[in-house]
């Protein structure tokens, strides 16, 4: 039975003291007496993870569709310990929210609510009066609307906080993938919306509302169309959208990748806005008619195939102890594209400088240290970073830099939004291992050659080979990959090997040496396959036909590794084709009938037609 009246009551499960307790709530008073009965704030216990679409209102199976329709203002839902980490799966409608009440699944550590693609997740509505929503440790996914707004939620003149809580992969054909901030209050704190898509804002859309994120995240969201979706992170329009200590990373959209702040309020403190791209204009913040506040903050990373990489700006921008660096334009403007309108900046690092107003902006030098890892998404400064002891500590605002960390040290605060903490201990990394030597990876690379492979790590600036075939020193090889070939190695020899990763300097130091590995050299696997057949007799053949001044020619039939092909390499060939030096990793032949062919070759003239493959 669908209930849509306060007439009816349900059993339910209340926890008072540790006691648990059956409850009937008090119903039809009104009718008996003809005034209102004051309620108190209840609590509701979400005990299944089905969301049928009828219910028994006598049993004590408590959905979170029927909880919504059964509250009171100011009563919170909870969920049972045993739905802890559950999904709700709807059945095809969403879940609409008009009442003052709280939704938290803390207690459980979390709840996923899935749409199915089937219908947006959550609508809240205001109605006359105000009735703020709270939701905490949720994840709101799967929502999904055709030519409507919020797919993932919808809030729609009503106060919306959300707290710890995921809305990632929602989908709407408008405005609104992951929210839809309309004519709302929406505040989302310790938060993340990522990889949701729409037209419009495919993170969040602010139209005409009031939006706050507190030490949120919004990534990966796209926006999609021939010319939009305007804000892939956050589109602020006709609205008021601050934030503190957040995260606005990796979003594509056409113009705003990061931030579409069209006719609109948007202020940025502690936050870092980086990796977006923009189709168009504005990989990391686009402003137009509107008015653009960042404090201690980082932009960077960003790219725009038009203009404006960092910043395209036809508004007011106030910039104050910030970093716009290291952001490409295909067109015009890699860091700020700003036009003829008005851009502030105080104490700004940037390439940027045609500034409206200028106090302290100081130049981006590529020679000098900045970050420790940008391309990683490390903004915090490097040692010796051009942003330390740079800002004006009049212009700041916050305790804690985005990391959580003192925002000033040393007594002048930095530039960006990261406070420089001082040398750390770097992290040493871990020891590459030679992967040469097992069955599917081989020692023999051609004739008396070795090719020695690794596994590979972040955060290196290189690796270095060492080898030693004498027994008494080591050789160095210096590469930025995971493999290198050693050539000029003795037929027979026993080759020591060891590799170690080399460290930024900063953040990470060397590596230990990897263990040593032995293998002896053996020329005779010529196209590397991992067997000694007759493809190799036929490469050898060829390329011994092939005429001096071909590399493949020397590569494969210099056998001996002197340089030349001569008849030592045939004689050599002859004498060493049979050998069988029982090591492991080492090829040799499985047939004794190589010995007549390769004798064969081996009287033969360079350039004589050989029939014997």
């Amino acid at each position: 039975m669908m209930r849509n009246s306060p007439r009816f009551s349900k059993l339910r499960v209340e926890n008072l003291e540790g006691r648990t307790l059956l409850t009937v709530m008090a119903v039809g008073i009104e009718q008996a007496t003809g005034l209102v009965a004051p309620t108190e704030a209840q609590t509701w216990i979400v005990n299944t993870l089905e969301d049928p679409t009828e219910w028994d209102t006598a049993d004590e199976v408590m959905s979170l569709r029927e909880a919504l329709d059964s509250v009171s203002k100011d009563d919170k839902i909870i969920f049972d310990d045993s739905l802890a980490g559950g999904t709700i799966t709807l059945n095809g409608s969403q879940l609409e929210v008009f009442r003052r009440i709280t939704i938290d699944a803390s207690s459980v550590g979390g709840i996923t609510i899935d749409a199915g693609g089937k219908s947006r997740v959550f609508e809240i509505t205001g109605g006359d009066g105000i009735k703020p929503v709270e939701l905490i440790s949720l994840t709101i996914t799967g929502g999904y609307t055709f030519y409507d707004i919020g797919g993932g939620i919808c809030c729609h003149d009503g106060i919306l906080t959300m707290t710890s809580c995921t809305v990632s992969g929602n989908v709407s054909i408008l405005e609104g993938g992951g929210i839809c901030n309309f004519d709302g209050t929406l505040t989302l704190a310790d938060s993340i919306v990522s990889e949701n898509s729409a037209v419009g804002g495919a993170g969040i859309s602010n139209q005409s509302g009031t939006l706050t994120l507190i030490r949120s995240t919004v990534s990966g969201n796209a926006g999609y169309g021939s010319d939009g979706g305007y804000g892939g992170g956050i589109h602020n329009e006709f609205g008021t959208v601050t934030m503190m200590d957040c995260t606005v990373s990796e979003n594509t959209a056409f113009s705003g990748a990061g931030i579409y702040n069209n006719y609109s309020t948007l202020t940025l403190t502690n936050s870092t806005v980086y990796g977006n791209i923009a189709n168009g204009y504005g990989g990391g913040i686009y402003n137009n008619h509107s008015t653009l506040t960042l404090t201690d903050s980082t932009v960077s990373g960003n790219t725009a195939k038009h203009d404006g990489g960092g910043i395209y700006n036809r508004g007011t921008s106030f910039i104050y102890n910030t970093i716009i660096a290291l952001n490409t334009a295909v067109t015009s403007g890699n860091d700020v594209d700003s036009g003829l309108d008005s851009l502030y900046g105080y104490n700004v690092l940037s390439s940027f400088t045609d500034w409206t107003e200028s106090e302290h902006c100081l130049l981006y030098d590529s020679e000098r240290p900045l970050f420790r890892d940008a391309e990683n998404g490390n903004f915090t400064l490097a040692k010796n970073s051009q942003a330390i002891d740079d800002g004006n500590n009049d212009y700041v605002t916050a305790e804690t830099d985005l990391a959580g960390n003192p925002r000033i040290v040393n007594g002048i605060v930095d530039l960006g939004a990261y406070e420089y903490q001082g040398a750390s201990p770097a992290e040493q990394l871990a020891s590459p291992t030679i992967l040469t030597g097992n069955r599917d990876v081989y020692v023999s690379y051609g004739a008396n050659r070795h090719q020695i492979l690794w596994n590979g790590f972040e955060n290196v600036s290189g690796y270095e080979l060492q080898y030693s075939a004498d027994g008494s020193g080591w050789t160095t090889v210096s590469v930025s990959g995971t493999s290198a070939i050693v050539t000029g190695l003795t037929y027979g020899q026993d080759v020591k090997y060891r590799v170690r990763a080399l460290g930024d300097g900063v953040s990470y130091t060397d590596s230990d040496w990897s263990a040593v590995k032995v293998f002896k050299v053996c020329p005779m696997d010529i196209n590397n396959d991992g067997d000694i057949s007759g493809g190799d007799r036929a490469l050898l053949g060829n390329s011994w036909l092939s005429g001096e001044g071909d590399d493949e020619f020397l590569y494969a039939a210099d056998i001996d590794g002197d340089g030349d092909v001569s008849s030592g390499d045939r004689v050599f060939l002859s004498n060493n084709w049979l050998m069988d030096p029982e090591e492991e990793g080492l090829l040799y032949p499985a047939s004794l009938a190589a010995e007549a062919i390769f004798t064969e070759i081996a009287s033969a003239d360079i350039g004589e037609d050989l029939n014997v493959f």
